[in-house]
């Protein structure tokens, strides 16, 4: 190998093991990874090794026909198939993207009717942006890769998670939100998206949990999301 090869063997090796404590470091190992095949294999792309490969599966196909076959069909099957599905998924998605007045009119009512510097529970990080972006008076529960939060308390990590996944129900759920978050009284669930409501079930099992729970009651409604307000006791 080169040298540079090796810097990058390196590069990669560190964002994997990065990558295993945060998956958000996956977005440097990808083009690390990328980088070293290249170095790594570049000396075998000539066209001497290209023809010598050609000349490889072409006996293979010759002495296993439908084998060889069967396996040329099947890989020109699945690249055909990436390449027609990940334009049209990256397609569909910047023709829906992420408006960017998504949030902005529960924002505003959330600006509206809580206290200055009341910290809102929301269960997905990435709603931060938005939800800071058109309200900085709130404070909001997490706005950083899941893993931080973790790493700086497993516990109050490992409630979040439970209760933003609708796992407990009835006095448990209430009883551990008092337990884990007693200074917090707003409640933010995003609605599933319309066909998205099996890849999405924690929303749904969330808002069933806080629509039948008599410690929250709902506040305000949107065809985005739903706030349930705690009741003081």
């Amino acid at each position: 190998l080169k040298s540079h090869s090796f810097f990058f063997l390196a590069m990669t090796l560190t964002f994997f093991g990065l990558s295993l404590r945060s998956g958000r470091m996956i977005e440097y190992l990808v083009p690390g990874a990328i980088l070293f095949c290249a170095s790594a294999f570049s000396p075998y792309f000539t066209k001497e090794h290209a023809k010598q490969s050609f000349l490889m599966v072409k006996r293979f196909i010759k002495k296993q026909p439908w084998l060889g076959k069967t396996i040329l069909v099947y890989f020109m099957f699945s690249i055909s198939f990436v390449i027609v599905r990940d334009p049209t998924h990256v397609y569909a998605f910047f023709q829906q993207g992420i408006g960017l007045n998504r949030f902005s009119v529960v924002s505003e009512w959330l600006e509206t009717n809580t206290p200055p510097g009341a910290t809102i529970f929301h269960t997905r990080w990435d709603s931060f942006p938005m939800l800071f972006y058109h309200n900085a008076k709130n404070n909001y529960l997490t706005g950083l890769d899941p893993v931080f939060a973790y790493l700086k308390n497993k516990e109050t990590y490992q409630a979040w998670r439970v209760l933003s996944q609708g796992e407990k129900a009835g006095k448990e759920f209430y009883d551990l939100f008092q337990k884990t978050f007693p200074t917090i009284s707003f409640v933010l669930v995003e609605k599933p998206k319309p066909g998205q409501e099996l890849k999405e079930p924690h929303d749904l099992a969330l808002s069933v949990r806080l629509k039948w729970n008599s410690h929250f009651k709902k506040v305000y409604e949107d065809k985005d999301v739903m706030v349930y307000k705690k009741n003081i006791e």
